[in-house]
């Protein structure tokens, strides 16, 4: 099960932007950007998840909690997949700084914090 355009394309397509507009003219090795991808996707979900508004049918709603349960589910259970760690961390760091000063972080050390 996805949403229409899949969280994960989401988190990638915001991070592509954020960086764009950042002026950022490096590139991440794959798993930080993936491990920042997927971070950055999954406080979307819950975002959305915590913010329900009338315009939600109950299978959004429902789609949406089964997702974040699955992801909780993954990382208790360690299977996150290669960039699993980094998601972790950016997850962590995403938490501890708040998104704009871990993207400053990572583009002074080119790795998640």
């Amino acid at each position: 099960m996805r949403l229409p355009c899949g969280h994960e394309e989401l988190g990638r397509v915001c991070m592509y932007k954020i960086t764009a507009q950042r002026g950022w003219t490096f590139k991440l090795r794959n798993e930080v950007e993936e491990g920042i991808c997927e971070a950055v996707a999954y406080k979307w979900l819950k975002y959305i998840a915590g913010h329900y508004d009338s315009s939600y049918s109950e299978n959004d709603v429902a789609f949406i909690n089964y997702v974040i349960e699955r992801q909780k589910r993954l990382i208790k259970a360690g299977e996150m997949g290669p960039c699993g760690a980094e998601f972790l961390k950016a997850k962590r760091a995403i938490k501890k700084y708040g998104l704009k000063d871990t993207l400053k972080l990572v583009a002074r050390t080119r790795d998640i914090p």
